[in-house]
């Protein structure tokens, strides 16, 4: 075999042996993942869409599925790729073409259940039973995901983005494109998305938030004693936090919901965070590689009650905690403002200020949600 060397720190050798080589020698690894939870056990006992048993399974669609986004796929036609590649094909064996695969994600949907969407206005359609039956898998996967670890504590981030999208069927989102806006619950100690909702573009992201975290903390396993919920402004909505202040019913057992949400920073509260005295400010710090630093962040507790009615009034009220941004070059600003001002809501009182703010942090001044 003749070797060749090039500009870069390694020799080509020309193989004459006739073995097929992958570039993709990371996914059989995937496969293992997938093969050790029992996915394949789990989507057959869950999911139902092929009429005939011929052809390729339900599991091995949706481990085609898996394969494809893991190797980077942007579309479905990417998985041909992964189709014409030999040493793939030995490691994991065939795939099912493209065409199949769009035959077979079809089947999750329903156009009936469509009929009901109105003209205007946004609308999330009832859930078919085939991706009912996904959404099993998925609780049955983070279940045995997390089983070798027992929690007693478990945050959920919840968080709807914008997927840009030109077909034709998609709505105008509020960025001014069309595209969905699915909403995901995420558990961060486990890095596991608890469930997940795929919706139209024009489905505003606080629309159904509390039904979303109840699917999501039905999936937590039963060892979890107390949960801790974060997310940006769409889940500023008392619906939603009187439940979480009252906890939720988890496995036959009451389990407390603390929460950090970021609050709309109306006119009267942001007359509250202007008022409050410049020696009441302290310094957000945050720990790095060198210490704790200060930066342009300052937190200060706010003495704020909404006006909007609760149910809850006899309960201990929440707590309100300003934060404001120096903006770099604020001189430079066409607003002319010398801070921009955020809120986090939370009912808790047993955390020192600083930490809940930067507790929040991600849905607060990241989300640029601020006044």
């Amino acid at each position: 075999m003749a070797e060749k060397e090039g500009l870069l720190p390694f020799k080509l050798i020309e193989d004459e042996s006739g073995e097929a080589l992958t570039s993709y020698g990371g996914l059989p690894l995937v496969m293992e993942t997938c093969e050790a939870l029992g996915l394949a056990g789990l989507v057959k006992h869950y999911v139902r869409i092929k009429q005939r048993n011929r052809g390729y399974t339900e599991s091995k669609y949706v481990e085609s599925v898996i394969a494809l986004m893991a190797a980077g796929g942007d579309c479905l036609e990417d998985i041909e790729r992964l189709r014409s590649d030999a040493g793939l094909k030995l490691l994991l064996g065939e795939m099912p073409s493209a065409e199949a695969v769009r035959f077979f994600l079809y089947g999750f949907h329903d156009e009936k259940l469509l009929e009901s969407r109105p003209e205007e206005g946004a609308f999330i359609a009832a859930e078919t039973e085939p991706l009912a039956g996904l959404w099993e898998v998925n609780r049955e996967v983070v279940l045995k995901a997390s089983r070798k670890e027992p929690l007693k504590e478990a945050t959920i981030d919840q968080d709807a983005t914008v997927v840009q999208s030109h077909k034709e069927q998609s709505q105008m989102t509020y960025l001014g494109e069309r595209g969905y806006q699915p909403v995901i619950n995420y558990w961060a100690e486990q890095d596991l998305i608890l469930s997940d909702e795929f919706r139209d573009g024009n489905v505003a992201a606080g629309m159904n938030c509390l039904s979303s975290f109840l699917r999501a903390a039905c999936c937590l396993p039963q060892s979890v004693e107390t949960i801790y919920f974060r997310s940006d402004s769409a889940a500023y909505q008392h619906k939603l936090l009187d439940v979480l202040r009252e906890g939720v019913e988890l496995h036959g057992k009451k389990v407390p919901v603390y929460f950090a949400i970021s609050a709309d920073v109306s006119e009267a509260l942001r007359g509250k965070i202007i008022s409050v005295s410049e020696p009441v400010w302290k310094p957000l710090r945050k720990l790095t590689g060198k210490g704790l630093i200060e930066g342009r962040k300052e937190w200060a507790e706010v003495e704020f009650i909404p006006s909007a009615a609760s149910v809850k009034r006899d309960m201990k009220p929440d707590r309100y905690l300003a934060i404001r941004v120096r903006p770099w070059q604020g001189e430079l600003f066409s607003d002319g403002n010398s801070y921009h001002y955020y809120a986090v809501v939370t009912n808790r009182w047993e955390m020192e200020g600083g930490g809940v703010a930067k507790v929040a942090a991600r849905a607060v001044w990241e989300r640029g949600e601020g006044a």
